[in-house]
C-alpha cells in the first residue's frame, strides 16, 4: 500500500468517526416560541418558523424550561412542549415555580402541584420570598438564634387567614466594628412583617421546613433602610 493509500484510508476513518459521534449525539431542540393565527396562540420553532403546537389556546405564556401556561375560555393550564396536557385549563391563574412545581389559584384556594399532576399542599396563601441578601425568621417555628438563609426559593405558606404586610419597630442584634474588633448591640430597629393567620415556611422543593403554627414572620434584610 502506498503512502498515499495510506494517508486516504487513515483520513477516511477519521471522517466515519466524527460521523458516527455525530450522529450519536442528541439534536439540539430550537426554543419554542408564541406566535398568533390573529385569533388563538400556539408554538413555533424559534428558528424554522415550523409550527410546533397548533394555536388552539386562548392564550399562552413562554416556555420556562419544559412547561408553559395556557389559557382556554379564561382558565389556565400547562402544557409540555410536546403539547401534552400537564395540568388541565381549570384553574383561575397559576405560576410555574422551581423543581417542575406550579402554584394554581382556584376557588379562593392556593394550590401546590407536580409535574405529574398530584397535590403537594393546599393552603389559604403562599408567599415566595427569594432574596440572596435576606433571611426570614419566624417567630414561634424556630428558636430565636436560627434563620433560613434566601439562597433558594422560600415559601411562606398561610392558612387560617388572608395574610398582611406590617411594619414593626423590633429588638435586634446590630454588629459593629472599629477595625481592630467588633460587638454586637441590641438596638431597635424597623422591619417588615407578615402575618395574619398561621404561617409556616416551605424549602424551594415544597417541602415543609416547619408547621403551620407560627402567628407572624419577621423579614430581616442585610441591608434595611425602611419599608
Amino acid at each position: 500500500m502506498s503512502n498515499f493509500q495510506k494517508i486516504f484510508l487513515t483520513f477516511f476513518c477519521i471522517l466515519t468517526a466524527i460521523n458516527y459521534l455525530q450522529a450519536q449525539e442528541p439534536e439540539q431542540e430550537s426554543p419554542l416560541v408564541p406566535f398568533t393565527n390573529g385569533i388563538n396562540f400556539g408554538f413555533r420553532d424559534s428558528i424554522t418558523n415550523k409550527v410546533r403546537i397548533m394555536p388552539v389556546y386562548n392564550g399562552v405564556s413562554f416556555f420556562y424550561g419544559r412547561f408553559a401556561k395556557v389559557k382556554v375560555n379564561n382558565k389556565w393550564g400547562v402544557i409540555n412542549k410536546k403539547g401534552e396536557t400537564i395540568l388541565e385549563t381549570k384553574f383561575d391563574s397559576l405560576f410555574i415555580l422551581k423543581n417542575n412545581i406550579f402554584l394554581c389559584y382556584q376557588n379562593s384556594k392556593t394550590l401546590l402541584v407536580n409535574y405529574l399532576g398530584k397535590s403537594i399542599g393546599e393552603y389559604d396563601n403562599i408567599l415566595i420570598f427569594e432574596d440572596n441578601d435576606s433571611r426570614l425568621v419566624a417567630r414561634d417555628m424556630v428558636e430565636s438564634t436560627h434563620s433560613f438563609f434566601g439562597n433558594s426559593v422560600l415559601y411562606i405558606v398561610n392558612n387560617g387567614g388572608q395574610y398582611m404586610k406590617v411594619v414593626k419597630t423590633d429588638t435586634t442584634l446590630v454588629k459593629y466594628s472599629d477595625g481592630m474588633s467588633s460587638k454586637y448591640i441590641r438596638e431597635k430597629r424597623t422591619f417588615p412583617y407578615v402575618q395574619g393567620g398561621k404561617f409556616g415556611l416551605l424549602n424551594d422543593k415544597c417541602e415543609p421546613l416547619s408547621g403551620i403554627k407560627a402567628d407572624s414572620v419577621k423579614i430581616f434584610m442585610k441591608v434595611y433602610n425602611g419599608f
